[in-house]
């Protein structure tokens, strides 16, 4: 028998899982003991399961390989494995659209299990999901083991446990810093000059902070969460680093803000304000007729601006003939 039938909607499946009963309404262990002659899977799938379970390195690796382009142009050369590839990659793509639940359900069956899955979808790793399908102390207990996890997962400590000392922290570090860039959308070759740059608008934007701090609306609900506010850069460390703004500019208090941490971490590297905008705020006009610009905060102190800077720095150059 290579399927078994559920008791509450007589559906045949290879397996009744948790998922399916929980549209029942049951957990597993509800199930286990209402039903305990009625298997939960089918004896092919339970022997699938026990060759999973058993598998050897080279069984491993035919399997990872099986659905990428290289694993079918083995199977079915270079023309149909290549045509097949794209075709499953198509499909796979509009799998969880609503014009493949359309297409395969109807309209009208289609659309509803559209929405029912998009909502699924977001409460699936929710407490309550998890306890409408193990019950109130399982499903806790599970949803905090999953928490757990979820928190240690991208940590230097579980990549140490998973892989070993020394290559855990290589591949941490691989990790990190390849998501970085990827996302700042930075040169690799320029990564080291990236990381001077940030290091000295975090020491303007300090100082900064220490000074004018006042200045700011919300500074008092300070704090880490998404729910606390956090100093945000309007013109982003990123973007002043791709269009060689000087560190003390992207540093300054006019460039500053405090935003709630939801919307920084949806912010990213994107910009509150235009370069102009930047300008505008941190320049005061001296002369109407040359425009001639200085910052706002290079009246203060020599000693602030010049701090952390090489002596033949340009930046240190352009500040001291400004303030000349």
């Amino acid at each position: 028998m290579s399927t078994v039938h559920c008791p509450f909607c007589q559906r045949e499946m290879k397996e009744i899982t948790s998922q399916h009963l929980a549209r029942h309404e049951i957990t597993v262990a509800e199930y286990d003991l209402r039903y305990p002659l009625h298997p939960r899977m089918s004896p092919e799938q339970r022997k699938k399961k026990q060759r999973y379970q058993n598998m050897t390195p080279e069984l491993s690796a035919k399997l990872s390989k099986s659905h990428t382009l290289e694993g079918y142009i083995e199977r079915h050369g270079k023309e149909t494995g290549t045509k097949r590839y794209q075709q499953t990659t198509d499909r796979n793509r509009k799998s969880k659209t609503l014009e493949r639940f359309v297409e395969k359900f109807g309209h009208e069956e289609g659309a509803r299990r559209y929405n029912e899955f998009k909502i699924t979808s977001k409460t699936k790793m929710s407490l309550q999901n998890f306890i409408k399908k193990y019950g109130i102390v399982e499903g806790t207990q599970r949803w905090e083991q999953f928490q757990s996890r979820q928190k240690r997962k991208g940590t230097e400590q579980y990549y140490q446990e998973k892989y070993g000392i020394e290559d855990g922290t290589k591949r941490f570090k691989d990790r990190i810093k390849k998501q970085s860039l990827s996302i700042r959308k930075i040169p690799i070759e320029e990564t080291r000059d990236y990381d001077l740059y940030k290091q000295r608008v975090y020491r303007f934007t300090r100082q900064s902070l220490k000074k004018s701090s006042h200045t700011l609306a919300n500074f008092n609900l300070r704090g880490k969460g998404k729910q606390k506010y956090h100093v945000d850069h309007k013109y982003s460390i990123c973007e002043g680093f791709k269009h060689n703004i000087p560190p003390y500019i992207i540093g300054d208090i006019v460039n500053l803000e405090m935003i709630t941490g939801t919307k920084n971490s949806r912010k990213q590297n994107s910009c509150s304000i235009s370069l102009e905008q930047l300008f505008e705020s941190c320049f005061m006009l001296l002369c109407p007729c040359d425009y001639v610009f200085v910052p706002s905060f290079l009246h203060e102190e020599n000693e602030i601006c010049n701090a952390g800077f090489a002596p033949n720095d340009p930046h240190r150059k352009m500040r001291q003939t400004l303030l000349a």
